[in-house]
């Protein structure tokens, strides 16, 4: 080989090595950012799974507040499952639930379409006594009487129909 034909050769091969050592500082490059980029990810996915486990912390933590006030109130607060319902003594219909929680008792007296037309007053017994008269609030015009045992519909002795709410409140 020639001396001219060398230093070509050694030319091309500087060009190539230059060629190659800026690819390879390219990649380098491509590699440093690519690490940056599952670095800065691996963070966000360790940040995410703590957030995730604090979220399922006080998820757990609630759920246990709220079973704990269910205990609560199923042991203090006995509302009757199914409103009972009293015919009316000539016709119409009286419905009621009613509230213990320990002390305090409370009925809810819904009349429909109640009718009296005797001279019977009508009585409905109390399923839990109260300790003492209760108050008696209501949007009826009819007469009552209330002891800690019962309830009485004074009789009207009226073909009219009442309708409307009575509450029974004390302890």
């Amino acid at each position: 080989m020639s001396s001219s034909q060398n230093a070509v050769n050694i030319a091309i091969l500087q060009t190539q090595t230059s060629l190659l050592n800026n690819t390879l500082s390219s990649l380098s490059d491509s590699v440093s950012g690519l690490t940056n980029i599952v670095s800065q990810n691996s963070s966000s996915v360790l940040t995410l799974c703590s957030q995730y486990d604090q979220l399922k912390l006080q998820q757990t933590t609630d759920m246990q507040a709220i079973s704990s006030l269910q205990t609560v109130v199923d042991n203090n607060c006995l509302l009757q499952s199914s409103p009972v319902n009293v015919n009316g003594q000539t016709s119409g219909v009286i419905q009621y639930i009613y509230i213990n929680s320990g002390l305090y008792k409370k009925y809810v007296f819904a009349f429909q379409s109640y009718v009296n037309n005797t001279t019977t007053n009508q009585n409905i017994s109390l399923p839990l006594a109260f300790n003492n008269t209760p108050i008696l609030n209501t949007n009826i015009n009819l007469t009552f009487t209330v002891t800690v045992n019962d309830l009485q519909i004074v009789s009207p002795n009226s073909l009219v129909p009442y309708d409307g709410i009575l509450i029974l409140e004390g302890i």
